[in-house]
């Protein structure tokens, strides 16, 4: 995973790769998933891997269908405080 980041950074595929790892890592919630999550991953990403081309959409379509699976794959997200935007506002 690490390794297409750094030398395939521009192929479509690594950033399919790079959430997977991002839903696997974060917090070791690797052990958290199934055998049929790991499984419906690895069909995915076979199904990427011959294709000539990869577009946008599929990689958009991949990630969505990790998540569809269970796999978070945007764990890093940030948690807005939005009493304090309403409390800002109001001043």
């Amino acid at each position: 995973m690490h390794l297409l980041r750094d030398k395939y950074i521009d192929n479509p595929i690594t950033e399919v790769v790079i959430a997977l790892h991002d839903a696997l890592f974060f917090q070791n919630r690797w052990i958290d998933y199934t055998a049929y999550q790991y499984l419906q991953a690895y069909n995915l990403l076979s199904s990427l891997a011959p294709r000539e081309t990869i577009n946008n959409s599929s990689v958009e379509e991949a990630i969505l269908a990790l998540e569809n699976n269970g796999f978070n794959t945007l764990p890093f997200g940030v948690q807005l405080d939005l009493n304090y935007i309403e409390d800002e506002v109001g001043e």
